[in-house]
């Protein structure tokens, strides 16, 4: 099977289990603005000055769908930022939150959130990812030089905290004792259906997109956590992350199953499949699963859902590690750009080997007197290759 057709199949593997609390698709749509003002704030999309007239292209050519444009456009011009984020975290959703929160206040004794609280509190969660600090109490200092004004004037800090420790995105007792125990994030899940069927319907990127790993950092004492010492945050909860080139559009984020032993990821449900010729040690393995994955989440109410049709692979290369036949024709370039200005940059073609070349050498052999090199034929890659730039050191891009 052409690995398009798989990608971009039709499946029940990827469903996420339904809300009961979401909203209806296209309910409450407000008028639109008077088109000669959207004509008159529409500009013409410029491309960014990338110098790469290949780069630019793609910029040129990406951009977002927006599917509900209508109540987009009306929800920010009656409330404002509060406007687009009741999009996403429709008030049903919300009273979900906060009734059962008030049912853990309840019990210990604590006064009920109120509608205006709630959101407050959700608010402030946002902002203190963005403002990392030691301690969550600094925040509130009113130290010289500490604190942040804001987070004071919309709660208390002890009201943050009371509303924190109960704050509840499933109902009480509603996840099995055994589930809890296999699935380390079996708290959150239920939130990232719900961002991913709103991310879903109400945009989709047009034109090129990355897929990537985030990395959430956490102090918290779960399987979930990982370690990875090549990166800034080197203890935290991985996720994968399709962004809109054009606009940073986030359309999708789902967690990579660390930790998880409920059953076996979408990843590796992809990669067993018969028709899969994609070994799982292969290191496109992960990417080209996660890639399908994205595929087949919630489509929009217009049917409107990312396709993926030419798929690349980038990223930094140590330069011991370019590989045995690359070598040859990077060593000159190395040479040359780490002479050059800092900014210069060359483009080499990656070359292709047949699979398997070990075992074709082991059938050439011969007594030694008879031996002679072994040399595979090579080919220029179709869509592969190395940048070696010049920065603060040499660096090199595959």
């Amino acid at each position: 099977m052409e690995i398009v057709h798989l990608l971009n199949a039709n499946g029940e593997d990827w469903a996420f289990e339904p809300s009961d609390t979401e909203e209806e698709e296209g309910a409450g749509v407000l008028a639109a603005d008077d088109e000669g003002e959207r004509n008159e704030t529409q500009t013409a999309p410029q491309p960014l000055p990338t110098g790469n007239a290949y780069i630019d292209g793609i910029m040129r050519d990406s951009g977002l769908h927006i599917v509900r444009e209508r109540e987009v456009r009306a929800s920010y011009k009656e409330r404002g930022e509060l406007g687009l984020f009741s999009l996403f975290f429709t008030r049903d959703f919300r009273d979900s939150l906060r009734s059962w929160t008030n049912q853990i206040l309840k019990e210990k004794g604590k006064p009920e959130a109120t509608v205006y609280e709630l959101d407050a509190y959700m608010g402030l969660e946002i902002a203190m990812s963005f403002n990392p600090v030691t301690e969550m109490k600094e925040l509130w200092s009113q130290k010289v030089f500490m604190g942040q004004s804001d987070f004071a004037a919309a709660m208390a800090r002890i009201r943050f905290e009371t509303i924190r420790a109960a704050f509840q995105i499933h109902a009480p007792d509603s996840v099995p004792a055994e589930r809890c125990d296999q699935d380390p994030l079996w708290h959150s899940h239920r939130l990232m259906t719900q961002i991913q069927k709103k991310f879903a319907a109400i945009a989709v990127p047009v034109g090129a997109v990355s897929l990537d790993e985030n990395t959430v950092r956490t102090k918290a004492r779960s399987s979930a956590r990982t370690y990875l010492p090549s990166k800034p945050d080197k203890y935290g909860v991985r996720f994968y992350a399709v962004v809109g080139w054009k606009n940073l559009y986030a359309y999708s984020i789902w967690d990579n199953g660390s930790g998880n032993r409920t059953r076996a990821t979408p990843a590796e449900r992809t990669l067993e499949r018969s028709d899969v010729a994609i070994k799982r040690k292969d290191a496109s393995a992960l990417w080209v699963a996660m890639s399908g994955h994205l595929t087949k989440i919630h489509a929009a109410p217009n049917c409107h859902r990312l396709l993926v049709w030419g798929m690349r692979m980038l990223g930094t290369v140590r330069i011991p590690l370019q590989g045995k036949w690359n070598a040859i024709g990077l060593d000159s370039t190395k040479s040359r750009v780490a002479a050059a200005e800092r900014g210069s940059w060359e483009l080499i073609a990656a070359i292709d080997v047949p699979v398997g070349w070990e075992k074709l050498q082991e059938k050439q052999k011969l007594p030694a007197h008879l031996r002679t090199p072994y040399k595979p034929p090579m080919s220029i890659a179709e869509n592969a290759g190395y940048v070696v730039y010049r920065d603060k050191n040499r660096g090199l891009l595959y």
